[in-house]
């Protein structure tokens, strides 16, 4: 990979990292302090809601968000070609919410279930601050994003505070402050970048709106394979088991959310560097080499280190109630590394725009990860989910890697794959191990081989924040 892209990817990496890490951290600490306020099964209803929000949004929405930016991404500079792309964009996506508003109201006043009314207002105000997230993302208005990403999480964990402690409004409250915050970000998007000057509805065109269609309708299937694929064990677990067990998985799922935090950052860098790519990808076959084999040691060389902190992690965060979740949650580390390297892959099917093949891949894994946690449930309880998603996500990463492999030549380091792979096999073993001595020995070694395996990119990060003399 030429010194050029590695700089730019470095450098946008830096952009989205300073300012996403901030609010990624801050709606990660969330759900472990409402775990103060709030009782285990109102917490598991809770993480119900939001599993069911991540199921309808690309319904409700039609992927709209994907496609503008796909699409404005490699427009840069061509101001007409934007407002056609954003007026119908918003075409799609208010005729979209106009229909859920109203088929939504007309089950919610028939079913009547708790918190409702709360849920379909939150539903409808995330799609359009998503949306607008997305927005800022094709028009290369990075720091924008970024900034709108932190006020939305000040807001959350504001409004959160005043609803538990002030006016102990529990769950009612959360909500309420969901609904609020993504409602206020939203309307700084609007404001920010003076929305309304994209928007010409002389600009509605049948083709532009077929277009996007046409690239967001497989994403919609795709979405919810992730879906099912990530959260549809928690479904399972309210079935076979308890509420009170799907909050103590709710927090075995969170914490791998640290390294999903980590991956995303860089994979917004690397999302928009594969869309500026020129269309003869071929050529870029060594630079594909090159950062996935870069970004599979760090992958597995950091899901060693939070494997090897996991039983610290919850001793010292959480109540006592779900010091249990440590068990799981090693597991879910180790899968978080093959759910963002199978993100990385999926890119070059977005440049492609074969989004179908990003579907197909994605619901294998999908159906993988169900069949394991349904048929072990019973006997291997929370471990059964964990490993679901486990090999669902290795499933869903050989897949795509032979597949693309046939028509780029990729290649892998098999030698540190393996060798990180069996470690952390062991470490999942000796995870159990009541003995402190052995949990400190298991931290010692995997931060050394964090840092031997990951050097070069370690000082190249220290380069960039440390300022030159």
């Amino acid at each position: 990979m030429s010194e050029v892209k590695q700089n730019s990817l470095a450098k946008k990496t830096m952009i989205y990292a300073v300012g996403l890490f901030g609010s990624k951290i801050l709606s990660f600490i969330l759900v472990p302090l409402f775990s103060f306020y709030i009782t285990k099964g109102e917490l598991g209803y809770y993480d119900l809601l939001l599993t069911t929000l991540s199921l309808l949004f690309p319904l409700v929405t039609l992927q709209t968000a994907q496609a503008t930016y796909r699409y404005l991404i490699d427009r840069e500079n061509q101001v007409k070609t934007q407002r056609e792309i954003i007026t119908n964009a918003f075409i799609i996506l208010f005729c979209s919410l106009f229909l859920f508003v109203g088929i939504y109201f007309i089950v919610y006043i028939f079913s009547n279930f708790d918190y409702g009314f709360y849920f379909g207002i939150l539903l409808v105000v995330n799609s359009l601050f998503l949306f607008s997230q997305e927005l800022l993302r094709g028009l290369n208005l990075t720091r924008e994003y970024v900034k709108v990403g932190i006020i939305n999480s000040f807001l959350l964990l504001f409004l959160s505070g005043v609803a538990l402690v002030l006016f102990k409004m529990k769950l009612e409250g959360i909500l309420l402050a969901n609904i609020l915050s993504n409602l206020g970000a939203f309307v700084y998007v609007v404001y920010r970048v003076k929305l309304f000057n994209y928007l010409d509805i002389n600009l509605k065109s049948i083709i532009q709106i077929k277009r996007l269609l046409k690239y967001s309708l497989p994403l919609i299937p795709n979405s919810v394979s992730w879906w099912a694929i990530g959260v549809s064990n928690k479904f399972l677990i309210l079935e076979f088991l308890s509420v009170d067990m799907n909050g103590l998985y709710a927090i075995s799922s969170r914490y791998p959310g640290i390294m999903i935090i980590i991956n995303s950052i860089f994979m917004l860098a690397w999302q928009d560097q594969v869309l500026s790519y020129s269309s003869n990808l071929k050529k870029e076959s060594t630079s594909f080499s090159y950062v996935l084999n870069k970004f599979m040691i760090f992958q597995l060389s950091l899901a060693l280190f939070f494997i090897s902190i996991s039983k610290f992690l919850v001793i010292y965060t959480v109540d006592q109630d779900f010091f249990e979740s440590y068990k799981y949650m090693a597991y879910l580390f180790y899968s978080s590394v093959f759910t963002s390297l199978s993100t990385f892959l999926g890119a070059i099917y977005l440049k492609l725009e074969n989004t179908l093949k990003v579907f197909i891949t994605t619901m294998i894994g999908a159906v993988c990860n169900i069949l394991i946690t349904y048929i072990f449930i019973d006997k291997l309880s929370l471990y059964a989910p964990a490993l679901g998603t486990l090999f669902g996500f290795i499933i869903v990463f050989v897949i795509r890697f032979f597949d693309i492999k046939k028509t780029f030549a990729i290649k892998m380091n098999i030698v540190p794959f393996l060798t990180l792979n069996s470690l952390i096999i062991v470490f999942l073993f000796f995870i159990n191990e009541d003995s402190i001595k052995i949990n400190t020995l298991l931290i010692f070694i995997s931060v050394f081989l964090l840092i031997f395996f990951n050097k070069k990119l370690i000082s190249r990060i220290f380069a960039n924040i440390i300022p030159k003399k």
